[in-house]
C-alpha cells in the first residue's frame, strides 16, 4: 500500500472514531423513573404468601394410577410380574423394527406395531429411539431408558 493510501485509510478511521464519540456525546441519556417509597406509610405492607396448598391428593392419585395412561389392567386376573416391565432395545429397520421388552425375571418379550405392552397400550410406531403410543386419542413418544422424557402431541 502507498504512503497516500494509509493516509486516506488512517484519515477515514478517525473521521469514524470521531462521529462514534459525537454521536454518543449527543444522544441523550435515559433517566429511570424516580420511585419514592415511604415506608413507614401505614397504607403500605408486605405482600403476603398464597396460603399452602395441600398436594397430598394429587399425590395419592399419580400413586393409583398408570405412569403411561394405558390401560390399567385388574390385579386380581394379572401376575404382579407382568406389570414390572420396560423398553430394554429396539432391534430391526424399517417395518420390521421390534420393541423388546424386558420384565423382572430377566425374560424378553418382542413386540411390533399392532401389539400391546403389558400394561395393554398399543403400540402405533417404532422409531429408533422408542415407541410411538395411542393413550386416549393422543399420540405419546415412549423414548428408551435413559433418553429425553415421554412427549404428548
Amino acid at each position: 500500500m502507498t504512503l497516500a493510501g494509509r493516509r486516506i485509510l488512517t484519515a477515514f478511521a478517525w473521521a469514524v472514531v470521531l462521529a462514534a464519540l459525537a454521536i454518543l456525546w449527543i444522544a441523550p441519556t435515559p433517566q429511570p423513573p424516580l420511585v419514592t417509597t415511604n415506608l413507614r406509610d401505614p397504607a403500605w405492607s408486605v405482600p403476603r404468601l398464597p396460603p399452602k396448598v395441600d398436594v397430598s391428593p394429587a399425590i395419592a392419585a399419580l400413586a393409583k394410577g398408570n405412569l403411561w395412561g394405558g390401560q390399567s389392567a385388574s390385579s386380581s386376573d394379572t401376575d404382579p410380574k407382568l406389570l414390572q416391565w420396560r423398553m430394554s432395545a429396539i432391534v430391526g429397520a424399517g417395518r420390521d423394527r421390534v420393541v423388546l421388552v424386558q420384565f423382572g425375571d430377566e425374560r424378553l418379550l418382542p413386540i411390533k406395531v399392532g401389539d400391546k405392552f403389558p400394561d395393554g397400550t398399543l403400540v402405533s410406531e417404532i422409531r429408533e429411539t422408542g415407541a410411538c403410543v395411542m393413550i386416549e386419542g393422543k399420540k405419546r413418544f415412549l423414548p428408551m431408558p435413559g433418553q429425553a422424557a415421554a412427549i404428548v402431541w
